[in-house]
């Protein structure tokens, strides 16, 4: 196209675009990691070699070695089957508990007897070969004294409890301990000789009437006595 006899010229380029060139597309950005789990699972590939590098491995949390949850499985399937077994069996009969103490049925009542003839119990049990200590089943009395003692110095830990009730049952229940007659002695002479036993004697000495104390229970079991 001319104006006024001169030849105009097209420019050749325009902004950025040279003539007789195709424009330049803008580059694309990376694809983010749910189109490329997208176009993994279209192409067939499983999504999680997509996601690979993109997210940081979760470490898994470490298990214990089987080595060592055997023992414990095992310990707990012992305890159940205990339990389990423990409930089956049927409960003792009274010939069966007076059996456990080394005693027959005529010797039982024989106990049953003296509690209602004479109000207590005694019985003898060896120590060594040489010594012994004779006990006797305690009164309503000795009871309230332990009672008492443990309001007074307002125990608060079973373990001060147990082994306050172990000295005062041991001094109400002793009789004779060795060649030593406490049978005419009053109960603070009784405390003040069991406060000076040795702890190991003392244990032994509670030991032993625990055994007598649970022998006199089995013996006077409710629904029992009615049977002499």
């Amino acid at each position: 196209m001319t104006n006024s006899g001169k030849e105009t010229k097209m420019p050749t380029e325009i902004g950025k675009f040279k003539r007789g060139q195709e424009p330049q597309a803008a580059p694309k950005a990376p694809p983010s990691i749910g189109e490329k789990v997208v176009a993994d699972f279209l192409a067939g590939s499983p999504a999680k070699a997509s996601l690979a590098g993109e997210i940081p491995a979760v470490t898994p949390t470490p298990e214990v070695p089987q080595a060592e949850t055997e023992p414990l499985v095992k310990r707990e399937a012992e305890l159940e089957a205990q339990l389990k077994k423990a409930e089956k069996a049927p409960e003792m009969t009274y010939e069966q508990k007076v059996k456990e103490h080394g005693l027959t049925l005529p010797e039982a009542m024989d106990i049953v007897n003296a509690m209602f003839d004479n109000n207590y119990y005694e019985r003898e049990y060896k120590l060594t070969s040489r010594y012994s200590v004779l006990f006797r089943t305690r009164v309503t009395t000795d009871q309230d004294r332990i009672l008492r003692q443990i309001e007074e110095l307002n125990l608060q830990y079973p373990a001060s409890i147990a082994q306050l009730l172990a000295k005062y049952n041991l001094a109400a229940s002793i009789q004779k301990y060795k060649q030593l007659d406490f049978s005419d002695k009053a109960f603070d002479v009784r405390l003040k000789f069991v406060l000076s036993l040795p702890e190991t004697i003392l244990r032994l000495l509670a030991q032993k009437l625990a055994e007598f104390d649970q022998l006199v229970m089995d013996v006077l079991d409710d629904g029992a006595i009615e049977n002499f």
